[in-house]
């Protein structure tokens, strides 16, 4: 198996972070995943922060 750094032509972490930061064509499909990844991790619910949210968000879960 081919390792993260092989596979975008990287010796270190560094130099993958470096051309990541750059947003170099290489590393193109590799941004590309981290950013697909970060939206399908974020939470969409909204924030608790009143006792009316807090009522809404519990009444929506349903139990086992």
């Amino acid at each position: 198996m081919n390792n993260l750094y092989k596979t975008f032509d990287c010796d270190t972490r560094e130099e993958l972070y470096e051309k990541m930061k750059l947003g170099v064509d290489e590393v193109r499909s590799l941004l590309e995943f981290f950013d697909y990844a970060k939206m399908s991790i974020t939470n969409k619910e909204t924030n608790i922060s009143s006792p009316k949210i807090l009522f809404e968000t519990v009444s929506k879960i349903t139990p086992p």
